[in-house]
């Protein structure tokens, strides 16, 4: 989709308030780094250089809004392409992710720093409830995951929450669908 035809509908978003927007965007860090593409001096460039990058920073800082909706980020830390960059650490308070030690010296980009400024964290609980457990489970249920011809108990819904130690990745892949037979 080339960026003007993108541009239109992004704006056609923004204006309309009969329904909310969701831009949802993973491994959000990557926004913040520098692309493969190169200058003519051969150094990497930015991806706040690219257009498409640019526009989702901008939704995200919010120096462009959605009338109804919401833009949201998820950060990886254990992606080693694509570190979780300095300016963004630094305005969603993050330093608990980072790994290695960082200092106040360490130069940070300006303009990335501005692409970081408005953003709130949105902290994710380290495991799931047992009723949100079970809610994930109903979900899959629901969408014809386990077929119709099967039959789960409690007991084992109950193994798999405790295997999994509230564990979301590890309840649903390592619990429900690795040992189930679906």
């Amino acid at each position: 989709m080339p960026p003007v035809i993108l541009e239109g509908v992004m704006k056609s978003l923004e204006a309309q308030k009969d329904f909310p927007v969701l831009l949802a965007v993973d491994e959000f860090q990557a926004l913040y780094g520098k692309t493969a593409y190169r200058d003519p001096h051969f150094s990497h460039i930015h991806s706040y250089h690219l257009s498409m990058p640019r526009l989702i920073m901008e939704y995200a800082c919010g120096k462009r809004q959605f009338n109804s909706g919401v833009v949201l980020g998820a950060i990886s830390a254990s992606q080693s392409t694509n570190p979780l960059p300095l300016e963004l650490r630094d305005a969603l308070d993050l330093s608990s992710l980072d790994k290695r030690p960082v200092s106040v010296y360490d130069k940070r980009d300006r303009v990335l720093s501005g692409y970081a400024e408005g953003m709130q964290k949105l902290e994710v609980p380290a495991k799931l409830t047992l009723e949100e457990a079970v809610g994930v489970f109903e979900v899959w249920k629901g969408q014809g995951v386990f077929g119709s011809k099967r039959t789960f108990y409690d007991e084992q819904l109950l193994g798999k929450y405790t295997e999994s130690g509230g564990n979301a990745r590890d309840f649903v892949w390592k619990g429900l669908l690795a040992t189930l037979d679906v």
